[in-house]
């Protein structure tokens, strides 16, 4: 019995000792304060209370987020889906308001250079441009005397000339003659008749095509050939009417000159046939 009342002696007196070292927390105190009076804040009570609100902001926020990007909008897409799809409308819409608006610049650019290009004027050539030759041909001639005099005419005005030739032909006259016949001695025959019938201008033909035919004379008129034709055809002869031809040479002259350079017109109105004229042509 005497140690049962000495062990509750110690642990009473333990207890009391631990209760003794033991720090109790002082109850705040709080004064009460008239209506309508706010409490003083301390500074380090704000900027404590302001931490943990930004604490508390970054905490929803980092929550939030995944259910934001995955929780399905009505149309089938997420948030973020969607907030991306508008930028890119955003971004294509600025892109092409960008290109009308490059579009129009350039339009104005180009109707300002054309104005510009219309009332500025001709543009002057550089004073350095090089000079360019220029070629023509003058003719035609028809005696080659008279082309090799206008050569040595103007032989100090041009750089080179040369000349060249074409053959031509042109109506002369008409001659009437009778058919040939198959000899000379039936052409003798035909003579004859026509002095019978007091037809007197005659002669045989001894070559070419119409070889022992009947000429009856060389007409510059047509109209007078005709004539003759039908009074000797009138006593029953074949009579025939053909235009001649004269052949002849034509010549033209070509030359370069340089840009500047001019031939004296005199030279021209001294050689130049009526016909002839100078052709401006390109240089070979």
């Amino acid at each position: 019995m005497r140690w049962l009342f000495l062990l509750l002696l110690v642990l009473n007196v333990g207890y009391v000792a631990w209760e003794l070292k033991r720090e109790h927390p002082q109850p705040a105190r709080t004064a009460t304060l008239p209506v309508g009076v706010e409490r003083i804040v301390l500074l380090r009570e704000l900027e404590s209370a302001t931490t943990e609100k930004q604490d508390i902001a970054q905490l929803a926020i980092t929550i939030s987020a995944p259910e934001t990007a995955t929780k399905p909008a009505e149309d089938g897409s997420t948030q973020l889906q969607q907030a991306q799809a508008k930028r890119s409308q955003t971004t294509s819409a600025q892109a092409a308001l960008q290109a009308d608006v490059s579009a129009d610049v350039e339009a104005m650019a180009v109707a300002e250079d054309q104005a510009s290009a219309r009332t500025s004027g001709p543009t002057v050539k550089p004073e350095n441009t090089p000079a360019v030759d220029l070629c023509y041909t003058l003719g035609p001639f028809s005696e080659m005397e008279t082309l090799r005099l206008v050569t040595r005419e103007i032989k100090d005005y041009v750089v080179e000339a040369s000349f060249r030739s074409r053959e031509e032909q042109e109506q002369a006259m008409f001659r009437v003659f009778l058919r040939p016949v198959g000899s000379k001695h039936e052409a003798n025959a035909l003579i004859k008749e026509l002095v019978s019938k007091n037809i007197r201008d005659y002669f045989i033909i001894t070559d070419g095509p119409n070889k022992n035919g009947i000429s009856l004379g060389y007409f510059s008129n047509k109209g007078r050939a005709h004539s003759h034709a039908d009074r000797v055809r009138k006593h029953g002869f074949d009579v025939v009417v053909e235009p001649v031809f004269r052949t002849y040479t034509i010549y033209w002259l070509d030359y370069r000159i340089k840009t500047g350079n001019e031939i004296p017109q005199q030279i021209f109105d001294d050689h130049l046939e009526n016909s002839a004229q100078r052709l401006s042509r390109a240089c070979s």
